[in-house]
């Protein structure tokens, strides 16, 4: 009987070790964080909501702050993009007042206005505008989020690779329209009504981490190993009770 009963414990052990190391192996050895990198205030954007029409930056002088790279912040830059044509027509989700609308992929370039120095570039694969078109008062409220986002150069983000930071990038730009927005047919069907807006642009980047073990790693590993060690022990003193391993 009392072999037996040291038999289910070495059992016990041995499932605990082998689940405790099995946690360890498993945990992530790599993470990713994205960052708001840079922010700049636009003049004037103008959406048209004709076809092609589309989001266009009227005058995008405004200032560039960065989180990640404070000695680059600077207050003359201009933001410019290509595309951004309407692709489609508009959309509302199940309660009728929340609208989307697609646009068509381009590319988006930061430029230091004083010198011509390209600050950061990239392309995007298409974006999404969306707001609430609410009546009475209304809203003037609208967001921009830009799709599969890959910087392709400009001195931050140069400047950034050598801190870490990498593809993708995540780009998005919060709009403020002078008057609340609204929804118009148009022969290819509803579109937000054509508007000017300030807005800001919010830059991102992947900052890549480096492996570190977290508390619950090392928890689990040991408590594995003192499992194993447990284990021997008890098979060594089982020996030399019985003269044989159990």
């Amino acid at each position: 009987m009392k072999t037996t009963n040291m038999k289910i414990q070495k059992t016990i052990a041995t499932f605990a070790a082998m689940a405790a190391l099995t946690v360890t192996a498993v945990m992530p050895t790599m993470a990713a964080t994205t960052f708001a990198s840079a922010t700049t205030l636009i003049d004037v954007l103008h959406y048209d909501q004709s076809t092609p029409g589309g989001l266009s930056v009227v005058s995008g002088t405004g200032q560039f702050t960065s989180t990640a790279l404070p000695a680059f912040n600077d207050i003359n830059d201009t933001l410019a993009f290509t595309g951004l044509q309407n692709n489609g027509a508009a959309f509302s989700d199940i309660s009728g007042f929340f609208w989307n609308q697609i646009l068509t992929g381009g590319t988006f370039t930061l430029t230091d206005e004083d010198t011509s120095t390209v600050l950061l570039s990239g392309t995007f694969s298409g974006a999404d505008m969306g707001g609430l078109v609410l009546p009475g008062p209304g809203n003037k409220d609208a967001s921009v989020s830009f799709f599969d986002v890959t910087y392709t150069g400009g001195t931050y983000f140069t400047a950034a690779q050598g801190l870490g930071y990498s593809n993708p990038g995540d780009l998005s730009l919060a709009l403020l329209s002078d008057n609340p927005l609204t929804i118009v047919s148009t022969p290819d069907g509803s579109r937000f009504g054509s508007f000017d807006a300030s807005g800001t642009g919010t830059f991102g980047a992947t900052l890549n981490e480096q492996s570190t073990p977290e508390p619950g790693t090392v928890a689990s590993f040991l408590i594995g190993a003192l499992g194993l060690c447990a284990l021997v022990l008890r098979g060594r003193k089982t020996f030399r009770t019985n003269g044989n391993i159990a």
